[in-house]
């Protein structure tokens, strides 16, 4: 088969929905498949077209305002170039969305959308802005609607999602992503990276790392940190996000600003590989989400046998195992809570759940053979 994969964003980008589509390529590729990804370049020097074997990933550039409607355009143009001998057209949501469909029906061809996370009446919450928050629920009802041959959801939490949209059960199927291996890997000991960044063996250390985004809830953990450590003094945090948006970077920044700098190690995003050094040395592990399409952060935590204090929104519910704590989003007070129970082994406990890509892959495809008529 040949597919052509549409997504606004590819790694080096960083994001789960770009580790999800990448991992899907690579492992479609790897099994014979051609796989033509088109997606934005990341960074000047990003090239415009990169070929492996099976895999081609085409790059368009795209002005930084109004960068969907600009990826949308160009990437529809570089569909109709590009996939006209592709069996399915696979678009990954929001940005891949409309130049999919577009694309796919100027083509005649099958298509698919992969919708990774949609907040439906979650946006009034989320989007200050009345008006913005009325348009992205508008949006996406109507991309729910659109006429793919298949929806694939990424968890139950985003298939109920797209249902309560009006997307119909006949086209919507569940794909659950993968376990990130390579998370399991460390370069540096522990004890000596504590050393290092000034802490101290006797110090319990609470991690949360990820994307700044309006639905991750960094901000809620960041003002809960004054309320743990009323009750475990010698409590240490580490804080390792990529900027989203200067409004939550500017929260964060102000909540932190007035802890003690001690107390605190706030740390721009890092390589996967430096990351799995600080994961490691971590002794809990916050994910303070206020919405969750698949739940990657969850997961590698649980795989790393550390102790999880999630939120339980969107998909983490059906993620989480091993030694973890729900608790309610949103709320600093109900983080700080099920903080101090993980610091007291006041854990629950679930049987280790496997997430493998090949299964990722092998559903992908019984998919596409499916809409393809084989």
């Amino acid at each position: 088969m040949k597919i052509c994969f549409v997504a606004e964003y590819y790694p080096p980008h960083i994001g789960g929905g770009e580790i999800f589509v990448q991992k899907m390529v690579e492992g479609l590729a790897r099994e014979g498949d051609e796989c033509i990804v088109i997606t934005s370049r990341t960074g000047k020097d990003s090239p415009f077209l990169e070929e492996n074997d099976n895999l081609k990933v085409i790059r368009v550039r795209i002005p930084s305002f109004l960068s969907r409607f600009w990826f949308s355009l160009f990437a529809t143009c570089k569909i109709i170039l590009w996939a006209r001998d592709c069996d399915i057209i696979h678009g990954a949501s929001y940005g891949g969305a409309i130049p999919s469909f577009l694309g796919a029906k100027l083509l005649r061809k099958k298509s698919i959308l992969m919708v990774y996370e949609f907040m439906g009446g979650l946006w009034k919450n989320l989007e200050p802005n009345w008006v913005l928050s009325q348009f992205y629920q508008t949006a996406e009802r109507v991309i729910a609607r659109l006429s793919f041959n298949k929806f694939i959801a990424i968890s139950r939490y985003t298939r109920n999602c797209l249902r309560f949209l009006g997307t119909p059960d006949s086209k919507l199927e569940i794909v659950y992503g993968g376990a990130n291996t390579e998370l399991l890997k460390t370069g540096k000991d522990p004890s000596q990276l504590r050393k290092e960044i000034g802490f101290s063996p006797e110090d319990f250390i609470y991690l949360a790392y990820g994307r700044a985004g309006i639905s991750k809830g960094i901000q809620f953990f960041a003002e809960a940190i004054p309320l743990i450590i009323e009750r475990i003094p010698h409590a240490k945090f580490i804080l390792i996000l990529t900027k989203s948006g200067n409004k939550i970077w500017d929260s964060i920044r102000d909540k932190l600003g007035k802890l003690p700098t001690s107390i605190y190690r706030l740390i721009p995003g890092v390589a996967r590989e430096e990351l799995s050094d600080f994961l490691n040395l971590a002794d809990c592990i916050v994910i303070p989400s206020l919405s969750e399409g698949f739940g990657f952060a969850a997961l590698e935590a649980c795989n790393l046998k550390k102790r999880v204090v999630a939120t339980d929104a969107g998909s983490l519910p059906e993620v989480v195992f091993g030694e973890y704590v729900l608790v309610k989003p949103g709320s600093p007070e109900a983080l700080a809570e099920g903080c101090f129970r993980a610091f007291s082994g006041d854990m629950n406990y679930r049987q280790p759940k496997e997430f493998k890509w090949e299964k990722t892959v092998h559903q992908c495809k019984l998919i596409y053979r499916e809409i393809l008529g084989q």
